[in-house]
Parts: C-alpha cells; sequence; structure tokens
C-alpha cells in the first residue's frame, strides 16, 4: 500500500480484516468509517492507491460470493445507520445505508407503517445490502420489484465523489432514475450511502390460505385462475418435491381479507 494516507485510512478506524472474509479470502485492510464524510475519504484515497475496495453492511448477501480477483479493503458501512427524515404524512422515509432492516421496521411500526422489504437475519442485514442486492422478496407480487419502492439515492463514485439520483418526494421528476439501475448492482456501479424510500399502510389483517396439489401444472394452474379471479395477493408460494403446497397469502383491511379469502377458496 502507498505511503500516502488520508483520514479515512488511518487506524483509527481500522477493523479485523478476517471479519471480511470472502470465499475464505481475507482482505489486505478493513476500515469502518465513522460517516459518510470519511466514506468518501477513504475512497478518494483508495482510488488514488489503486486498492480493490468491497463494500461491506453485514455481509449477509456476501457470505456466498467467492473471492474478487483483488481484495485490498473491505469498507464496513454499518456505522451509518441513522434516520436522516421520516415523513409518515407522506409515506416516505430517508435513511443511511447501514440502518438494519429491522431498526427501521421498529420505528415504521409505531406509526402503523411498513417497507415492503424483507431480508433473512433482518436484525443484522441492513438497508444498503438489501438494495443492492436487489431483494425483492415475496411481497414483489403485489409492490412490484424493490427499485420501485426507491424514491431517490445518494451515491458516492470509486473516486469518492457524492452524486445523487431521484428525491425525498413521492411526485419527482429529475431525468433518468440512476437510483433504479443501482439497485441489484451488487456494489459493483457506486456505494449506496442513503435512500429514501416509499412507505405502505401496515395491513390490519394478515391471512395465508393453503392447497395441495398433485403436480407443478396443477399448482400453476390455480396460482393463474387465483390472479384472474381479481383477488390481489400479498404473495403466492410453491413449494414441495413430490407433492406440492400451494399458500395464498392476503393482507389488507379486514373485510378487504375477508372477501378476498372467500373468492380464493
Amino acid at each position: 500500500m502507498s505511503s500516502h494516507t488520508a483520514p479515512g485510512l488511518t487506524p483509527s478506524r481500522a477493523a479485523d480484516p478476517a471479519a471480511y472474509a470472502l470465499g475464505g479470502v481475507a482482505p489486505r485492510r478493513a476500515l469502518r468509517p465513522a460517516n459518510r464524510d470519511e466514506v468518501a475519504e477513504s475512497m478518494h484515497a483508495a482510488a488514488r492507491d489503486g486498492l480493490a475496495v468491497v463494500p461491506w453492511g453485514a455481509g449477509v448477501s456476501l457470505v456466498h460470493e467467492p473471492p474478487p480477483p483483488r481484495y485490498d479493503l473491505a469498507l464496513d458501512l454499518t456505522a451509518l445507520d441513522r434516520v436522516v427524515e421520516y415523513d409518515p404524512e407522506d409515506f416516505t422515509l430517508t435513511a443511511e445505508c447501514g440502518a438494519t432492516i429491522a431498526a427501521l421496521r421498529a420505528t415504521l411500526a409505531a406509526r402503523g407503517q411498513e417497507l415492503p422489504l424483507e431480508a433473512p437475519h433482518a436484525s443484522r442485514a441492513t438497508l444498503g445490502g438489501v438494495l443492492a442486492a436487489g431483494a425483492s422478496g415475496l411481497a414483489r407480487l403485489r409492490y412490484g420489484p424493490l427499485r420501485h419502492q426507491v424514491l431517490g439515492m445518494l451515491a458516492l463514485h470509486a473516486d469518492g465523489t457524492r452524486v445523487k439520483s431521484g428525491g425525498r418526494v413521492v411526485k419527482n421528476v429529475t431525468g433518468y432514475d440512476l437510483h433504479r439501475l443501482w439497485c441489484g448492482s451488487q456494489g459493483t456501479l457506486c456505494f449506496l450511502l442513503e435512500a429514501t424510500l416509499r412507505l405502505y399502510p401496515a395491513p390490519a389483517e394478515l391471512a395465508v390460505l393453503e392447497a395441495r396439489c398433485t403436480d407443478v401444472t396443477e399448482a400453476l394452474a390455480r396460482s393463474h385462475a387465483l390472479l384472474r379471479s381479481g383477488v390481489q395477493p400479498v404473495a403466492v408460494v410453491l413449494h414441495g418435491a413430490r407433492t406440492f403446497e400451494l399458500a395464498v397469502i392476503l393482507a389488507g383491511r379486514a373485510e378487504a381479507v375477508a372477501g378476498e379469502l372467500e373468492a380464493a377458496r
């Protein structure tokens, strides 16, 4: 590594490289910057010294990834965990990408709202990790892909410069939606620092209807018939090996769920 230094690469923010191994390969260094300025300084210094950098949240989506050809620096963004702005009336939330999904859910639950995001190990999984992985989850059937829930992002280019796309309001037109491209990019296009998300009312009622099917053909036929009937499930899940179970998940106002449950039956 070059003898040059920058505030973001000083030992005061150093972390144990072994904790950031990919495919059994640890980086030469690991840093946990305290704020977005230090992240930008770290990236600027890494670009100057020609270092290969991997962005890191909780590592939930990285555990099965092979090691990159070069792995000089792991940059841990979990210290960036603030809720920057929450507007319950407008159903929007802006948070730093190191915030955990569990923490965001707790904040929203107090106001009867929710994010249509799903992640394994939600107590550890970070917003940035879920967005970078493009993990839409089961609720994609009702709400669409994850990128449709993102109104705007603040990101960091490889040279440490910051770039914004979109905004913090639902009705926002600013040209090409780069933030939709960044969702699912696996950290290859930029580092995600902050995101503004669309929120939804938490359902008052939840119901699951299950049916056993003899084969995949029958299960798919039932699923297609269900969707043609006008029922709008949160998710339709098919699982099994020799026999197949079809689960239909319904959610919303109590009277609406009751009506859809009868139609689904």
